[in-house]
């Protein structure tokens, strides 16, 4: 409980009608201050009571504030690392000859000065990279076993940049090649010096480039991020592309459905072949190609040619589409064949010795023990992806693609942009449409090379 009394009332008059000190010592007032005050406490003047408010809870927080290092705009600036060094060099020339009691350079840069800008550039990467281990090396302090550098028990030298101990000290190498300047892995520094050693080495490929690279600098997981550099320069994927290989897809209604022969077909042509009209020695030739109707279902094959055709006919569908059986009681092997004459084209006929003339129902039987044995002994070798088991990258409108051609050099495949894609039933791009400087196709994605920026 709190008392509250109004004792400021009483001496407010006091201060507003003023009053001489010889007065103020008579004032009974200012000395022993109300009347009621040398009362009882049951008897005082009360003015209001009131309940205190309870106080909140209060909680401490924590905060913490992470300082990132950021890249300097200058290594972002330029796309080649021999302009960002020239563009170095004459920052470090004009503050040289700035200064009023320095000789003034002029001309040409000088070898000292790009390996001046270099330098400088380096430890600009280091400071912005290495700030921590930088530290404390420059306090004479060892570096934790966390630390990615400790491996290569690195030191500063005269210039202040960090180099790799190593223990190649006695090799009969030049300084720079035993104790190479150190590098992080994702600083824009670093690809622009892959890229032009790379592009200096004629586009050679990962290990060569990165031996070459190891004689002044030592990049962060070095062999990892030349080979990321070099996969993405748009000469070597000309000159070596990829095309895309998205996952198999299901197999059609046709394929996986007991149906006719020949009730779904696919039609591939081969060729060319030059047949000669007459035996005359002079005879005018004319080109022929063979069309190969293929059974989806059963996989059987005629050729629209004569002679020799026909005897390969027969050997095509007189392959094997299910597994052989080592058991002599097994019954033979499938083959196309069977689902036209019950048999193997390239067996020779044996006669019958039985005269009794085959009836519907044992016709029937017999298509019907074909189809049995189909479903159970070929289809579920389908089952399994034999190759295109990894889900690839989808092609997306707008996509800058190469179109393979078979019989073509890669350099000279057709360059093209991707206008539609054509989905599956899986969500998966099989086909897309391709815009070329020749016109619109149609292409699979299988015959398409996606470029490196586009991935």
């Amino acid at each position: 409980m709190k008392l509250t009394f109004d004792i400021e009332k009483m001496y407010r008059q006091i201060r507003m009608d003023g009053m001489s000190p010889s007065s103020l010592l008579s004032t009974e007032l200012w000395w022993n201050g109300p009347v009621w005050l040398s009362q009882d406490a049951t008897e005082w003047c009360i003015r209001k009571s009131s309940m205190e408010q309870e106080i909140p809870e209060a909680r401490g927080t924590a905060t913490s504030a992470t300082i990132q290092q950021e890249t300097p705009e200058t290594f972002n600036r330029y796309s080649t690392l021999n302009k960002l060094i020239q563009v170095q060099a004459y920052i470090l020339r004009f503050i040289h000859n700035s200064r009023p009691d320095k000789c003034k350079r002029r001309g040409d840069l000088s070898t000292i000065e790009i390996d001046a800008a270099t330098h400088s550039l380096v430890k600009m990467v280091q400071a912005s990279a290495f700030s921590s281990e930088l530290r404390q090396l420059l306090n004479h302090q060892s570096l934790p076993r966390s630390s990615k550098l400790l491996p290569l028990t690195p030191f500063l030298d005269e210039q202040q940049i960090l180099r790799v101990g190593g223990r190649l000290q006695r090799a009969n190498l030049p300084y720079s090649a035993r104790h190479q300047m150190l590098l992080p892995s994702n600083h824009p520094f670093t690809k622009l010096l892959i890229e032009n050693e790379h592009s200096r080495l004629l586009h050679l490929g990962s290990q060569t480039t990165l031996a070459s690279i190891r004689q002044k600098f030592w990049p962060l997981n070095g062999r990892n991020i030349v080979r990321l550099t070099i996969r993405k320069c748009i000469k070597c994927f000309r000159s070596n592309p990829s095309v895309i290989q998205p996952i198999m897809g299901n197999l059609p209604r046709a394929r996986v459905q007991v149906s006719r022969p020949f009730a779904h077909v696919g039609v591939d042509f081969c060729g060319p072949f030059y047949l000669r009209e007459s035996k005359r020695r002079n005879s005018k030739t004319n080109k022929s190609y063979v069309a190969i109707f293929v059974c989806l279902a059963t996989l059987l094959t005629t050729d629209e040619m004569l002679t020799l055709l026909i005897q390969i006919e027969s050997i095509l569908n007189s392959r094997p589409i299910t597994v052989l059986s080592n058991d002599p009681n097994d019954l033979t092997y499938l083959s196309p064949g069977h689902f036209l004459i019950g048999d193997v084209f390239t067996d020779v006929p044996e006669p019958t010795l039985l005269n009794i003339q085959d009836s519907r129902l044992s016709r029937w039987q017999r298509v019907d023990q074909m189809r049995k044995r189909w479903s159970k002994d070929y289809l579920h070798q389908l089952q399994q992806r034999t190759k295109w088991r990894i889900e690839d990258i989808n092609v997306t409108p707008g996509n800058m693609v190469l179109i393979k051609e078979d019989n073509t050099l890669p350099l000279h495949w057709p360059l093209g942009r991707v206008l539609e894609v054509h989905p599956g039933d899986d969500g998966i791009v099989r086909t897309a449409t391709i815009k070329t400087s020749k016109g619109i196709f149609k292409r699979s994605a299988n015959r398409l090379s996606l470029f490196p920026m586009e991935q």
